[in-house]
């Protein structure tokens, strides 16, 4: 085993057992399996609304069992079935990611406060979360979901608002190459308004998002991420204002989630998005769902400044960034995708015509110091998005044929997920993911592998972990993200990223080379509002 080879098994271990710390089981073992349970709320009327959604959108006898649980009163919705842990795979693919077994013998461990149940009588229809590839059938989009478990909501009848705000401090192993600094802190306060119309059919939102670091000047953010209204009429949804909206089903790259604009200075991993004003009609039938957008103008990337981390040595220049288009930024783009569930199968197609949202980069020289000015092409996108399930194996697939930058191009994501459900008998699941990528711009793509722990407590523990390999440069960065609740109130999650250099044999710049002395430790505690 060579030396690089034992380092980077050190530090992923040692990552692992950070994550472990940050992650506590809670739970003994179980033996049997009866029940899917979609979530506890301390608000009944929380479950009531999620109940409606398992039943609608999955056609299972839900029901809701108060439990008694830490000398609190959760309110448990949950489905009995005959095939439970092969319906549970399933079950999370189709937007209830969060859902999990109860064990036959574990359902005495929590004392029954109420055998009477459903009691509550049943709200008007509500909409069910959008999954990674297809969405569910909307039944009304006027009521709002659920929140996760144990946050609640300040109700004013038909008012609501909540929120959240969030500490993070992120480390990192060395000072910058332009020496930055080691720490980096931010706070940010995310609150939400969201009001139903009398006619329970149309409802408004609006959701913005502050956040101030304490290094770099570019990680400050005042954005609008949802500032729409939306309106159900029969097979019709229109949906008008500044949302988000995600395409995609793989974990690695998003290759066809192209309708908001990434903000990297939030996430290195790019899974962050800015606000993108839109009109955007949503057409149902028994073919499927078709999405039409119009996109009102063009948002530019985010990019580290010059105290910011993880960042290459050439400086972007955000004041002067050029466009393909003569309209520039106030460029209306257009897209379509169309998408339908079969029995095992959820299938996408989709198209954008517009302004690119990665941009290329010219480099300038101003004042005597060079600068990279991005540059935002009109390009021409058409994806594909398959999600193939095989008992408790998820197959994914995500590939792009795109033109308008340089010559046509075509890039993919392809991978497979399998979960063993309820590992030694108690409520884990392990999850085991690969997914090899390609692009016909770069001579090699990395090799994705890793694993999902999920712990099925009431507190929503759960460590992903994993190694993306570049075969052809020798690059092993490892990375960790775990989360867990504490108590109703708050969030706290780790995230770590760790970059193996590899060794440069053949002349090209590696993926990570101006970056590998920007290993860090994020730590995020988030404190729900309303709860």
């Amino acid at each position: 085993m060579t030396r690089r080879i034992k380092e980077t098994f050190v530090e992923a271990t040692m990552l692992k057992i950070l994550a472990v710390a940050v992650v506590t089981i809670a739970a003994a073992s179980y033996a049997g399996h009866d029940a899917i349970v979609f979530g506890s709320f301390l608000n009944e009327q929380n479950a009531v609304v999620k109940r409606q959604q398992v039943i609608q959108s999955l056609e299972l006898d839900a029901t809701i069992e108060p439990v008694q649980i830490d000398r609190q009163t959760w309110y448990r919705v949950l489905a009995y079935h005959v095939s439970a842990r092969d319906l549970l795979v399933k079950v999370r693919l189709e937007g209830f990611s969060d859902s999990w077994l109860l064990l036959e013998s574990s359902r005495n461990t929590a004392t029954a406060v109420n055998a009477t149940r459903d009691r509550e009588r049943s709200p008007p229809d509500s909409p069910v979360p959008s999954t990674g590839l297809a969405k569910l059938k909307r039944l009304n989009a006027a009521e709002a979901s659920p929140l996760p478990k144990g946050r609640e909501r300040i109700r004013r009848d038909d008012l609501e608002m909540y929120g959240d705000i969030s500490y993070e401090n992120r480390f990192f192993g060395k000072t910058g190459p332009s020496d930055q600094d080691k720490f980096h802190a931010s706070v940010t306060f995310s609150p939400e308004l969201y009001v139903r119309l009398r006619d329970q059919k149309s409802s408004f939102t609006f959701k913005p998002k502050f956040r101030g670091d304490s290094v770099d000047s570019r990680r400050n953010l005042v954005d609008i991420q949802d500032l729409s209204w939306v309106d159900v009429k029969d097979s019709i949804e229109t949906r008008v204002g500044i949302r988000k909206d995600f395409w995609g089903v793989t974990e690695t790259f998003h290759r066809v989630d192209i309708i908001n604009q990434t903000d990297l200075v939030e996430s290195f991993d790019g899974e962050d998005k800015l606000g993108q004003p839109m009109i955007n009609l949503s057409f149902e039938g028994n073919w499927g769902t078709i999405d039409a957008y119009a996109l009102l103008g063009f948002r530019e990337r985010t990019f580290p400044g010059k105290n910011g981390r993880l960042r290459g040595p050439i400086p972007i220049d955000l004041n002067s960034a050029e466009y393909e288009s003569g309209a520039k930024n106030w460029r209306m783009d257009f897209a379509i995708r169309w998408n339908q569930d079969f029995e095992n199968t959820q299938l996408a197609l989709s198209h954008f015509s517009g302004t690119s949202r990665e941009p290329e980069f010219l480099s300038v020289v101003r004042e005597g110091s060079p600068s990279l000015t991005p540059y935002y092409s009109v390009i021409e996108q058409t994806g594909i998005e398959l999600l193939y399930i095989i008992g408790g194996m998820a197959v994914k697939l995500e590939a792009i044929s795109r033109s308008g930058q340089g010559e046509r191009f075509s890039a993919a994501t392809a991978g497979f997920e399998y979960t063993q459900v309820g590992i030694f008998d108690t409520r884990l699941d392990l999850g085991w993911l690969m997914e090899i990528n390609h692009d016909d711009r770069q001579r090699s793509s990395p090799i994705a592998v890793g694993t999902r722990l999920t712990f099925n407590d009431l507190y929503d523990s759960q460590i992903l972990s994993g190694v993306l390999w570049n075969e052809d440069s020798g690059e092993t960065n490892v990375f960790v993200e775990a989360s867990r609740r504490i108590g109703g109130c708050c969030k706290l999650s780790l995230e770590s990223l760790y970059f193996n250099g590899g060794l440069t044999t053949n002349g090209d710049n590696q993926m990570s080379e101006y970056i590998r002395d920007d290993d860090f430790v994020r730590l995020e505690f988030i404190y729900f509002l309303g709860s």
